[in-house]
């Protein structure tokens, strides 16, 4: 007689399919605090207080460019995504900011 049982390589199948279905990219950060950002008023020390540290930082046309980037892929395809990117004067000051946001 021939016991019935969960096959083993199948378990880790699903496992794999479930991990590989599923994550995040990114920290979480909150987009409510935008309103608050003022150009050439909002200071990088203001932005670290509202957001925490960014994502990435690097140069965009010489100036200093932060990216905060969160993305959470859920199992079935759902896929959410927020983005901040600042852009700072020489003296550390905001003089463009743009975000984008699909969860709900």
């Amino acid at each position: 007689m021939r016991k019935l049982g969960i096959n083993p390589f199948i378990s880790c199948l699903a496992v794999f399919l479930f991990l590989v279905g599923c994550g995040t990219t990114g920290q979480d950060f909150n987009l409510e605090h935008v309103p608050e950002i003022v150009k050439h008023e909002t200071s990088k020390e203001d932005i670290l207080r509202l957001f925490g540290s960014p994502h990435t930082k690097g140069i965009e046309n010489g100036r200093d460019m932060w990216t905060y980037e969160y993305n959470k892929k859920y199992l079935g395809g759902k896929d959410f995504h927020k983005d901040l990117v600042l852009i700072f004067d020489d003296k550390g000051k905001v003089i463009a900011y743009s975000s984008t946001s699909n969860f709900p």
